[in-house]
């Protein structure tokens, strides 16, 4: 019987804070390292995609994206270096 990763709070905000700024592999390491964990790509991806952190399509490119978030009543226009 497979035993399956009981996901903490910290570590799914650490997935969506920084999904957009670097890629799944780079993130699995440096995920393992602040919570001394052994994730796999797979599971990073799975996470995130089950947090609703969907990446665009396409290459990873080193600029800037805008991203306009809509709420009910207002705009905000955030920013996110890419690294």
């Amino acid at each position: 019987m497979k035993k399956y990763k009981k996901w903490k709070i910290e570590e799914l905000n650490y997935i969506e804070k920084n999904f957009k700024k670097i890629k799944d592999k780079d993130l699995v390491s440096a995920f393992n390292k602040k919570f001394s964990d052994n994730i796999t790509i797979d599971m990073l991806r799975r996470q995130r995609r089950k947090i609703g952190a969907v990446k665009k399509r396409g290459r990873f490119t080193d600029d800037y994206s805008y991203v306009i978030e809509e709420t009910k009543d207002e705009k905000h226009i955030r920013t996110d270096c890419v690294i």
